[in-house]
């Protein structure tokens, strides 16, 4: 599990390139079998490891204080991605591409959020859309 966590961190402390290589190590984990027991069975830790690399890791999604906060990057290979969170009966979709990031309230009531540095309110039929 330490590939998904190196990942996290290299986020956090901005080596971009770093953190999609253990994220790449992570996804493949199994594919490449890294360990030579894949004919063993799968990882199934690890494949939470790679969620956890996209929404915590590139999705800088973090809790603090009971409010949520998003800090995300895109790694130079990607176009964009996108994850859901639930967070207290609430349905969280974020959409990150090399320009914008989009999120949408799917479900509950409304939240406020961090964005980077800006609190949104999230509230259903209103997408809120932020520039990298």
């Amino acid at each position: 599990m330490s590939p998904c966590i190196f990942s996290i961190v290299a986020c956090d402390i901005g080596y971009k390139d770093k953190a999609y290589d253990y994220f790449m190590r992570t996804a493949r984990m199994d594919l490449d079998d890294h360990h030579g027991n894949t004919k063993d069975g799968i990882h199934a830790a690890n494949m939470a490891g790679s969620w956890m690399g996209i929404v915590f890791g590139f999705g800088g999604f973090r809790i603090y204080n009971d409010k949520i906060k998003f800090e995300p990057i895109i790694p130079d290979k990607w176009k964009k991605y996108s994850f859901r969170v639930n967070y207290r009966g609430r349905l969280i979709k974020v959409e990150v591409d090399k320009k914008m990031v989009r999120l949408e309230l799917l479900e509950g009531e409304e939240i406020e959020v961090l964005v980077y540095d800006s609190t949104m309110i999230l509230s259903k039929n209103r997408d809120v859309e932020v520039l990298i």
